[in-house]
């Protein structure tokens, strides 16, 4: 009787590749249902932005024009804010159901005294 071992091949990097894409389609297939959310009624959502319609708040607003919101079963109403701190409260006070806030203060700057 032979006592030989098998000797494992290294793997190469394409099968590598292809065993992983395998593995991932393999793990994402049980939340394709989850897709299909957006097939009933929209909630109506507000977001309150932090300042004006400028550019941080594209994202918010491309994903709107491009329909993402709606895919995920949304009718977003996006309004201006005035200013973090407002933002901050009508959340706070439930008079908007999401907002964006810019943590950034401009006041003063700090320098060491001589």
């Amino acid at each position: 009787m032979s006592s030989r071992v098998p000797r494992q091949m290294p793997t190469s990097r394409r099968r590598f590749l292809e065993k992983s894409a395998l593995t991932a389609a393999a793990l994402t297939l049980p939340f394709v249902p989850f897709r299909a959310r957006a097939a009933g009624p929209l909630k109506q959502v507000t977001l309150t932005l932090d300042w004006l319609f400028q550019g941080p708040s594209v994202g918010f607003l491309l994903a709107q024009e491009k329909g993402f919101y709606r895919e995920a079963g949304l009718d977003v109403a996006i309004q201006p804010g005035k200013g973090s701190g407002s933002t901050a409260q009508l959340v706070a006070s439930k008079a908007t159901q999401i907002g964006f806030s810019d943590g950034f203060c401009r006041r003063q700057q700090w320098s060491p005294r001589a």
